[in-house]
């Protein structure tokens, strides 16, 4: 009898400390490691990421920081911007504590590929056109001696039609561009009259707009930025003005809409 009564007194004095051994492990453990949400992070130009400081002290101000601000920003609530490619370091500060986060930004052209299998064009080429740190897409296709170059641009990580020029007896393998209009180059002439005119094509936003245009046949000479907003002017003053807009064009080899290019150039 004796030992079943310090048998039962023995089970009950250890059911008693397994009660206690939860609270006192969780006393041991109540300081929590404060870190980031995320150390590392992928993300496409346009796109944003909220960081966050998990088990932050009470009290204590957090201030953020990015190491290239042209990649990506990060504003006061540690929200991350991606700017354009590149790789930039986003640093949380609480108080005397540094938190890291690697931030790598990609430049989107991967989703240009189901535009150019659907397009049906013949050529294309990669550009940033307006330099706004995000590739534009330039498809080029002709219809006889029109040549047609559609261009696409991408905001907030959608693919987006910014429109068409067109040119005549051109070289729809070749693309000209202006480096110091930023601007697409065309030309064209006009049966019958003898005329032939020149325009460059920039991107305002998201839309394709003509800024530079010029035209002459043997009725006079003509510039304006575009077609509704022409004038007449002197020889003199069409020569100036071609020389000033449209004789400092670089030219581009366009690459030809196969599997192999696309993979190439938008991997």
């Amino acid at each position: 009898m004796n030992k079943m009564k310090r048998i039962l007194t023995v089970v009950l004095t250890l059911a008693l400390l397994i009660t206690m051994m939860p609270g006192n492990l969780t006393g041991v453990n109540a300081k929590a490691v404060t870190k980031l949400s995320s150390k590392k992070i992928v993300l496409q130009v346009g796109k944003t990421k909220k960081l966050k400081v998990k088990n932050k002290p009470a009290g204590v101000k957090v201030t953020w920081k990015s190491s290239k601000k042209k990649v990506a920003t990060v504003s006061k609530k540690g929200k991350v911007k991606a700017k354009k490619t590149g790789t930039a370091t986003i640093t949380a500060k609480i108080g005397s504590k540094k938190l890291k986060c690697q931030i790598k930004i990609k430049d989107q052209r991967a989703l240009y590929e189901k535009v150019l299998l659907q397009s049906g064009g013949k050529c294309f080429y990669l550009m940033d056109i307006d330099r706004n740190g995000t590739p534009d897409l330039i498809v080029s296709s002709n219809r006889g001696v029109i040549v047609d170059y559609s261009v696409y641009t991408i905001k907030n990580g959608k693919v987006i039609y910014a429109g068409q020029c067109s040119g005549k007896g051109m070289n729809y393998q070749i693309l000209q561009y202006n480096t110091h209009y930023n601007g697409i180059h065309i030309s064209w002439w006009t049966n019958g009259v003898g005329g032939s005119g020149s325009a460059l094509w920039t991107l305002s936003g998201s839309k394709l707009v003509s800024t530079s245009r010029a035209y002459c046949s043997v009725a006079g000479f003509q510039t304006g930025k575009d077609e509704q907003h022409m004038k007449n002017v002197s020889q003199t003053s069409f020569n100036s003005y071609c020389d000033k807009h449209f004789r400092n064009c670089k030219q581009y080899t366009m690459w030809s809409n196969t599997s192999e290019n696309r993979i190439k150039h938008l991997k």
